[in-house]
């Protein structure tokens, strides 16, 4: 059992602590004689917060430290949020099982109540990511969105100050560092379909490391690993991009799986929403079959504006 020690590599932020906290309590009830390491580190996109994510090859700037640090040996481990890694992974990785898996919603923080779809006013929404600039650009035209770098408290002091009108953030990184905004409104999941993976943690370990996977695989939950590996084989269907505005849900009812695609145009007029069912053992095909009919069907088209704007 790895000498009973399994160093597990995280980032530096409180939420980052928080996640890789749950992973070792859980590893720690399944295995209370294993002994864990953490080993943290600041990613690329920590230490260049002022730097648009796409300048710095996007998502990647979250993970590509802890995934030099598995690949050299250096940890056993590394705990993700799910969303920030991106739909392939580096040769040599491998994604391990998914644990139970956190709120998926979206939450919209403002200063003081505001009737934000009808505004108006031209206010200003922090978001670094393109789906959720997409999303709110496609429900009022008139919001602005602000590109906004940083932590989760990072961001909310932004707002406190006027740097923003309002956020955009995962309620589950919320409840996972304890924080309850004053003016908040939960985002339904129909309105505002969350990144393939949001609110579920990312465990990353070495593809041949037999005696890690050994030890996570009571952490797996199936419905949580069934639907989110839909998810992102949907994203690495449509091509992987962190930078694609796409949203996707996968659910299960009586053993079917169920996933939803929502793709749209970067600036929120273009959308191709479509939903597929399928076997709940086949996520991959099911999200394949998802994303041919997505790209017939006007997705096609939103790839290529996408493309378009990445090279602008």
């Amino acid at each position: 059992m790895k000498d009973e020690c399994l160093r597990i590599g995280s980032r530096t932020s409180r939420l980052a602590i928080a996640q890789t906290s749950i992973v070792a309590r859980a590893l720690q009830q399944a295995w209370p004689k294993l002994r864990i390491e953490f080993v943290t580190q600041d990613s690329l996109g920590d230490k260049q917060a002022d730097v648009p994510i796409a300048d710095l090859g996007g998502k990647g700037a979250f993970t590509e430290g802890l995934e030099a640090a598995l690949l050299a040996g250096e940890i056993d481990l590394a705990v993700h949020s799910m969303k920030d890694l991106p739909g392939k992974l580096p040769a040599g990785l491998a994604l391990g099982p998914i644990p139970e898996r956190g709120a998926v919603h979206d939450v919209f923080v403002t200063r003081e109540p505001l009737a934000w779809r009808e505004s108006p006013a031209a206010l200003r929404v922090g978001t670094s990511s393109p789906r959720r600039q997409a999303e709110i650009r496609r429900i009022n035209p008139r919001l602005i969105a602000s590109p906004i770098r940083g932590n989760v408290t990072t961001r909310l002091e932004k707002l406190r100050l006027g740097n923003v009108d309002a956020l955009v953030l995962a309620a589950v990184g919320l409840e996972r560092l304890g924080i309850t905004p004053e003016f908040s409104e939960l985002l339904s999941v129909e309105e505002f379909v969350p990144a393939p993976g949001q609110g579920a943690l990312g465990l990353e370990l070495r593809e041949d490391d037999e005696e890690t996977a050994r030890l996570l695989a009571p952490l797996r939950d199936p419905i949580a690993d069934t639907c989110v590996r839909a998810e992102r084989a949907l994203l690495l269907a449509l091509g992987g991009s962190c930078l694609l505005p796409l949203g996707a849900l996968a659910g299960m009812r009586r053993g079917r799986l169920f996933l939803h695609g929502h793709l749209l145009s970067p600036d929120g007029r273009k959308v191709c929403d479509l939903q597929a069912e399928g076997d709940a053992r086949r996520p991959a095909a099911v999200a394949e079959e998802l994303a041919e009919r997505m790209l017939e069907e006007g997705g096609a088209e939103i790839l290529s504006a996408v493309e378009e704007r990445e090279k602008g």
